[in-house]
């Protein structure tokens, strides 16, 4: 059969959550599955390298989020290494492009 791609902006996953190859799905806006460090600057030797799974991150966090903030309610849980950097130890965020976003990391 014709080669064949799913092109999309949506950042959650859902293309492959259906069953479509995570290969086989371009996400132009990134996607929340994957994380990024939050300096510009901080790149890895591999481009590929500069974007890395989120799947490190336990679940069960949800407790302690504040909803109608959307914000930890102790800011202690970003210290723990899955919310870090790998090179940097920097904080790390997903990778998804913000509008007018000149930090997002392409891969």
């Amino acid at each position: 059969g014709k080669p064949w791609y799913v092109f999309t902006s949506n950042i959650d996953g859902q293309f492959e959550k259906a069953g479509f190859e995570h290969d086989k799905v371009v996400t132009c806006h990134g996607d929340m599955h994957h994380l990024q460090c939050i300096h510009r600057g901080c790149k890895a030797e591999d481009k590929l390298d500069n974007v890395w799974s989120a799947d490190c991150i336990p679940s069960g966090l949800g407790d302690l989020v504040d909803q109608a903030s959307l914000r930890f309610t102790d800011m202690s849980p970003l210290e723990e290494a899955h919310f870090r950097c790998p090179r940097c130890n920097a904080l790390a965020r997903p990778n998804v492009w913000f509008c007018k976003d000149r930090n997002h990391a392409y891969w």
